[in-house]
């Protein structure tokens, strides 16, 4: 009998050993390595992760502000999912856009909803963005959700699978969100699981701007001083409960899913929970786990659903501790930041400080939900295209926000479900049109890219000048963008340069303006190539 336990053990051991072993090799290989083979449309790697490719484009949708839109322009009652036009999705795919994010479809609560029509501060906020707005324009914030079942306004789950099959029968892909950090103030947890949530001190008197009724502290950064969403409960990701709680359900939404754009991602990192709420946990005696929710999380899902693609709302200096945790994509506000700054060293330091993998993790933008319009932020329609150049030619996701392409400036709320009216900028219309037919091509989105260094001329405008190269097979492309408010000229060595036929010679055409141009191959890789851009422009060759 003991023999026999002890064979019976050691066999266990060995099996568990054995597949902690597979596990293993797996997570460390989920990012990027083995076999390339596709699974359901989605490029994997051979143990069946997802891989990230070097580009690929997204699109947010508001999701009832967009059906809301729909019902007008169709003069009919779109109000759920299954009365979205197929049309308007085809429309998105013949732009090169591969995945649409339906933003805000999860189940929401009364209490949101009351707290957004009648907070002072957001309602402020209302009356600045939209000045006509009346009450029925207020449909509740998206991220105070009470569950992650589909807000019956828009239909039921199945409603959101057939969504799914519909857009991946015309090749797209669905992304929905994940709002890690916080509940809805009447989510049922509040009543039936209060240890789910951060807790104000035991015996003390809780503030009533920082916490419920109940004593539940209200969603946001805590003690770090930073934001408080008071329609909104702090989650308690110490608590092994809760963990489990909510990997059950990020396994639903994967579910329900092909991404998950996870939001404030960064705020349930351990580093982060002891910051903003270290001493409420250590008055209930509550210990820091030893992994990340995160990796324990994501790993979950991608055993069941390993197709799952992960995006990060994040900002500096938490990306890479996301990447790391098994994020496919990572907000790149950095970026963004720096384009709205407009110092050229600060936006170059940026590009040359991360390699070309980090970048391809990265979801680059505009503008989103959070931000306002590109128009408005960058202060032109001309300065916000040259910004669109560059951001949306590196490697990583393309992220575009609703109507973007339509130059508007002013700011849809997330709390509303109409902005106001302003005429469609025709320029900025025929500007991405022209960028998506020059991005939507596999060097852009499989190739191999190379920041390159402007070399300066007579003219001592290099500065002013933003390069880079891409090349996938025989497919080769150079981009400049000129960011700045005057002309800018300068040379640039392009090594990967081949002459046609085996001669020297060879045609360059820039795709933004249709010019082409007979170059030297050996020119190009030896003294380099003259390139002058006007400002807040950008030249992009096939070469």
């Amino acid at each position: 009998m003991k023999k026999s336990l002890f064979f019976t053990t050691l066999i266990c051991f060995l099996s568990f050993f054995l597949l902690q072993v597979v596990q293993s090799k797996s997570h460390a290989n989920f990012k990027e390595k083995s076999v390339k083979m596709e699974v359901n449309g989605h490029s994997s790697n051979g143990n069946g992760f997802y891989k990230v490719k070097s580009g690929q484009s997204l699109m947010e949708i508001s999701t009832r502000p967009w059906l809301y839109y729909l019902s007008h322009k169709y003069n009919s009652n779109i109000t759920q999912l299954s009365d979205i036009p197929i049309d308007e999705f085809k429309a998105f795919k013949d732009r090169g856009i591969e995945w649409v994010w339906m933003m805000g479809l999860w189940e929401l609560g009364n209490y949101g909803l009351h707290h957004d029509r009648t907070d002072p501060g957001l309602l402020s906020d209302y009356k600045q963005n939209l000045p006509d707005y009346t009450l029925d324009d207020v449909i509740g914030s998206p991220y105070a959700v009470t569950q992650y079942h589909c807000n019956p306004q828009l239909g039921t789950d199945d409603d959101v699978k057939a969504l799914k099959q519909k857009l991946n029968s015309i090749g797209l892909l669905l992304m929905t969100d994940f709002v890690p950090n916080h509940s809805a103030v009447d989510c049922p947890w509040a009543k039936t699981n209060v240890d789910y949530f951060i807790r104000a001190p035991p015996n003390t008197q809780p503030d009533p701007a920082k916490y419920y009724k109940n004593g539940i502290a209200y969603g946001g950064m805590g003690g770090s001083g930073g934001y408080t969403w008071t329609d909104t409960l702090q989650l308690n990701y110490w608590n092994p409960n809760l963990m489990k709680a909510r990997t059950a359900e990020l396994m639903r939404v994967a579910s329900l899913s092909d991404g998950i754009r996870c939001d404030m991602a960064f705020l349930i990192l351990n580093e982060q929970i002891e910051t903003n709420w270290g001493p409420q946990l250590s008055a209930w005696n509550i210990k820091k786990p030893n992994v990340e929710w995160w990796s324990q999380a994501i790993q979950t899902v991608k055993s069941q659903h390993p197709n799952t693609v992960f995006m990060a709302e994040v900002y500096s200096p938490w990306e890479d501790k996301l990447q790391a945790a098994g994020f496919d994509y990572t907000y790149d506000k950095t970026l963004y930041d720096r384009l709205g700054d407009g110092n050229l060293d600060g936006i170059r330091g940026w590009l040359t400080s991360h390699n070309e993998n980090w970048f391809r993790h990265s979801a680059h933008f505009t503008s989103n939900h959070d931000e306002r319009r590109a128009a408005s932020f960058f202060g032109s329609t001309w300065r916000a295209n040259a910004a669109a150049f560059l951001t949306y030619t590196l490697p990583g996701m393309r992220f575009y926000w609703m109507w973007e392409e339509r130059g508007y400036a002013n700011k849809l709320d997330v709390h509303l479900r109409r902005e106001k009216s302003e005429a469609t900028n025709s320029e900025s219309v025929s500007f991405y049109h022209k960028l998506w037919n020059i991005t939507n091509n596999d060097v852009f989105n499989k190739g191999d890219w190379t920041y390159l260094n402007v070399q300066a001329d007579n003219s001592n405008t290099a500065w002013r000048l933003v390069a880079y190269r891409w090349q996938y097979k025989n497919q080769k492309r150079l981009v400049i963008v000129n960011y700045s408010d005057t002309q800018g000229s300068g040379t640039i060595v392009v090594s990967n340069a081949q002459g046609s036929n085996g001669g020297d010679s060879l045609t360059i055409t820039d795709l933004v303006s249709g010019a082409t141009y007979p170059r030297s191959a050996s020119e190009m890789k030896t003294k380099g190539l003259q390139v002058v851009v006007n400002s807040w422009w950008a030249q992009i060759f096939e070469y």
